[in-house]
């Protein structure tokens, strides 16, 4: 579990990024570009190391999301089963549900690492 601290005069956040993707994205925007505008000589030293680990948190947690996304992806493809057997669909419920929850979580980071790059 990572932190990352993020420093303005007297205020201090202190982000786990492994929640980041947690928080509502009007939240994520204020951090960031608190983050990115610190006006302070010493908060700016600290706070472009706090942007150094979100962004290498940012790359690594896209393309983490993507391989999930395609492998669920993949064993949906493979495993799909047309039937009217109710086992056979429930698997296949299951199957949809894991490929929209993983591409969602991918969307996700995606937003963030923008917002992120845009700020």
């Amino acid at each position: 579990m990572s932190t990352v601290e993020i420093r303005d005069g007297e205020y201090c956040a202190v982000i786990i990024l492994d929640t980041l993707a947690e928080l509502p994205m009007p939240n994520i925007r204020k951090i960031f570009k608190l983050m990115k505008h610190a006006p302070g000589w010493d908060d700016s030293l600290k706070n472009q190391l706090a942007e150094e680990q979100i962004a290498d948190f940012l790359k690594a947690s896209v393309t983490d999301s993507e391989a999930s996304w395609k492998q669920a992806s993949s064993i949906y493809t493979r495993m799909w089963r047309f039937s009217m057997e109710r086992a056979s669909q429930a698997n296949n419920r299951r199957l949809l549900a894991d490929v929209r929850r993983t591409k969602a979580r991918h969307d996700r980071f995606v937003r963030i690492q923008t917002i992120f790059n845009e700020t």
